[in-house]
């Protein structure tokens, strides 16, 4: 969700606009900023609604906005503004989710603290709050529609056991 992505994702939609199925993979993201989640969100939205994480801004679909079936991957590494761009879909009823929960942190304006013993962690430092739908923003990950787990096994046989996931359920 960092710059430029959404000048990169506006090229490749127009190559992928008009496809039946589109798979956007964000379980290895980590956020960045949630305008950004905001914009693309734009693209994949029907109907207007509000940004989870600034209720009083709307995301207005795009003009050209997708008209296929959209599924998103996620897994406990989605998190900040990975995970309030997923919940914004989640919310649409536009994206099928598949994967794992998200990491349960879309960001509440974290402090990063160091210990005497030089260990580092965050703290969020806004009063929690909750989705337009009433997600809770912190603290609980999103689950998916479809969970679906990659093992050791799996993953030392180079098997995406979450992405075929989603392509059985596109067949």
């Amino acid at each position: 969700m960092m710059n430029p992505v959404t000048e990169e994702f506006d090229k490749a939609y127009q190559q992928l606009k008009t496809l039946p199925y589109l798979i956007i993979d964000v379980r290895n993201n980590g956020g960045g900023n949630s305008g950004n989640g905001k914009k693309l969100c734009e693209y994949l939205v029907r109907k207007p609604q509000p940004h989870c994480v600034s209720p009083n801004s709307e995301i207005t679909p795009h003009p050209d906005a997708y008209q296929g079936k959209l599924f998103l991957l996620t897994s406990t590494y989605t998190f900040s503004a990975a995970e309030s761009f997923t919940l914004d879909l989640k919310e649409s009823g536009n994206a099928m989710l598949v994967g794992e929960p998200t990491g349960g942190d879309t960001g509440n304006r974290p402090q990063t603290f160091e210990t005497s013993g030089g260990i580092f962690f965050r703290l969020p430092t806004r009063k929690p709050s909750f989705s337009p739908q009433g997600f809770p923003m912190e603290g609980k990950g999103i689950p998916p529609h479809y969970e679906a787990h990659q093992t050791v096994a799996d993953f030392m046989k180079n098997r995406d056991t979450v992405l075929e996931t989603a392509l059985q359920l596109i067949n």
